[in-house]
């Protein structure tokens, strides 16, 4: 993730940001083909809770119900690593309302990127021979994970 951003006063202002708030190994494949998902279903569900605030009483409820409640299964490993709760999507929203502005139109492009993902990976391959891939879970942190991995457990 890179992600240049300057704080003035309560609002955070970015000058660079490539949006791939992380990417989430569920698991390791070795001596597999490339088989790998990317998982952008979180991606969307944060959108739709985002919209559905210009009409919500209950920012935190609406956040559980419809990002942490409907989390794909590789985010949900996530959810749980980092101990995710739902108020604190709801206070990092009010904080920097227009940061989450400005990211809205990139995210949305990401959603259509799964190609250009899996050029990147396979190019990724050639120069680690000895690499496999995992799924990638694309999806929004509440900025207390950074870009990280969690590995489920088997």
């Amino acid at each position: 993730m890179v992600f240049k951003c300057q704080k003035k006063s309560k609002q955070m202002t970015c000058r660079h940001f490539i949006l791939i708030p992380f990417l989430l190994l569920t698991k390791i494949i070795f001596g597999q083909d490339s088989n790998f998902k990317i998982i952008t279903q979180d991606v969307k569900n944060f959108w739709e809770a985002m919209d559905s605030l210009k009409t919500a009483k209950d920012t935190t409820e609406v956040f559980q119900t419809l990002v942490i409640d409907r989390a794909s299964e590789e985010f949900k490993v996530f959810i749980k690593s980092w101990q995710i709760k739902a108020a604190q999507y709801s206070n990092q929203i009010k904080r920097y309302p227009d940061f989450y502005k400005s990211i809205k139109k990139n995210s949305i492009y990401l959603l259509n990127s799964e190609d250009s993902i899996r050029k990147i990976v396979t190019r990724f391959e050639k120069l680690y021979p000895d690499m496999h891939p995992a799924d990638i879970c694309i999806a929004f942190g509440n900025f207390s994970t950074g870009g990280n991995i969690a590995i489920e457990d088997k």
